[in-house]
């Protein structure tokens, strides 16, 4: 990555709404980049809206929610294609988040270029190279090792239960997959979940929260 090109990351996220759900995607559909995905988050984005649209729960958020449905009425779903996260996964019913894990394939001859980079300071090279604790798998440091000896494991993290509004709280990581197909059958056994479990007035993440966040994320790989 040209570190010089940070400061021309593209700030505007791609949104899908619908009356029902919104589905935001990070500026690495537009450019950004520190995309880990290849700038595919607005495509990822449509897919999932049309797993919604082709499901039966936006007819379900209809019965359930008032007749004038106000934002924090809706289903949201959020992309991120680093973990920036700029796109605000954390506090959204479902949020996807792409991470690279700094693997070493080779010899490191010490230049300490990655240690530099590495924002976290999560990089320890007093007995060869080693990651911290404080590691959140952004791959920064990997493509400026100047001889080529890091690589990333790319997966994506889904986080369960994020909202604002009067009671607050981060979504869960509920679970890491290599393939976006795995994504999107996340998200469609998830939609099943809630349609199965829902109350009135209750979104995703009030149904993850009352079944308990890793009951509620078992169910869903249960079906898939």
């Amino acid at each position: 990555m040209d570190i010089s090109k940070i400061n021309k990351i593209p700030q505007s996220n791609v949104e899908i709404e619908e009356t029902e759900y919104l589905v935001t995607a990070c500026a690495g559909a537009n450019g950004c980049p520190l995309t880990l995905v290849n700038g595919t988050e607005a495509e990822m984005g449509q897919k999932i809206a049309s797993i919604i649209e082709n499901s039966e729960i936006t007819e379900k958020i209809a019965e359930l929610m008032p007749p004038i449905r106000l934002k924090h009425h809706k289903l949201k779903i959020s992309i991120a294609g680093c973990p920036n996260a700029c796109s605000r996964p954390h506090v959204a019913d479902i949020g996807i988040i792409a991470r690279a894990r700094p693997v070493l394939e080779g010899q490191c001859n010490g230049c300490r270029v990655c240690l530099r980079i590495c924002p976290d300071n999560a990089i320890d090279l007093n007995d060869g190279f080693q990651l911290t604790d404080e590691c959140i798998d952004c791959g920064i440091c990997i493509t400026p090792c100047p001889i080529n000896v890091l690589d990333g494991e790319k997966y994506l993290e889904v986080l369960v239960g994020g909202k604002l509004g009067r009671h607050p709280h981060l979504g869960k990581s509920i679970a890491k997959f290599e393939e976006i197909e795995d994504i999107y059958a996340f998200i469609q056994a998830a939609i099943e979940v809630y349609e199965e479990h829902a109350k009135q007035s209750e979104r995703v993440s009030h149904v993850a929260s009352r079944l308990g966040i890793d009951n509620f994320g078992k169910k869903v790989l249960e079906k898939m």
